[in-house]
């Protein structure tokens, strides 16, 4: 990601070797970090500086289920919101900044 406007996204999901290690998993990123921006009302944002400089060339989202988070992944694909629907999860957007341009 070079210029301005450019973006990537991620879609989080929980993980684990086994079934038990995913469900807790689960459970703890919804009661730690989901819960929390779902009663905020808001995303995690986190600039990112260029390499060797203090300037933010990124900006990092951080969505949980919200109607945002959902229509971006119905853009993708439908199909795909619809296998998440049901899981914990976490769209994390990546973006430039106006600044990136230069870097």
């Amino acid at each position: 990601m070079q210029t301005d406007g450019e973006h990537c996204m991620l879609l989080a999901l929980p993980c684990g070797r086994t079934e038990v290690d995913v469900v807790q998993q689960s459970a703890y990123l919804q009661s730690g970090f989901i819960t929390y921006l779902q009663q905020k009302q808001a995303a995690g944002i986190v600039n990112i500086a260029a390499p060797g400089t203090q300037q933010a060339a990124y900006i990092v989202h951080v969505f949980p289920s919200c109607e945002f988070a959902n229509n971006s992944l119905a853009q993708i694909d439908a199909q795909l919101l619809k296998k998440v629907s049901e899981l914990t999860y976490l769209v994390i957007i990546i973006a430039t900044t106006a600044n990136s341009a230069t870097v």
